[in-house]
């Protein structure tokens, strides 16, 4: 193991500061990196819930329906959407 940490040691030499710097580096690219991660996950599962719902208000435009039909016909597409994938 000390040989593979060696050449990093013997870059950074008997500097903390330079260690810290490169400790508080990589912690932040970490959290960009999630925090971009869970921005993008949240976006596709928002968009692909509103085309699932928009499927189920455009059936019939001009129709009255309850609000238990369209309800249960909502979670019904849901359901199979998530199926689906």
């Amino acid at each position: 193991m000390e040989s593979f940490l060696d050449p990093f040691f013997d870059l950074v030499g008997d500097s903390p500061s330079l260690m810290l710097s490169v400790f508080v580096f990589l912690a932040v690219g970490t959290l960009a990196f999630g925090v971009m991660g869970f921005v993008r996950v949240k976006s596709s599962v928002n968009r692909r819930v509103t085309g699932a719902l928009s499927a189920v208000a455009s059936d019939k435009p001009g129709a009255q329906k309850s609000l238990r039909t369209s309800s249960l016909k909502t979670a019904q597409r849901l359901i199979d959407y998530s199926a689906k994938y």
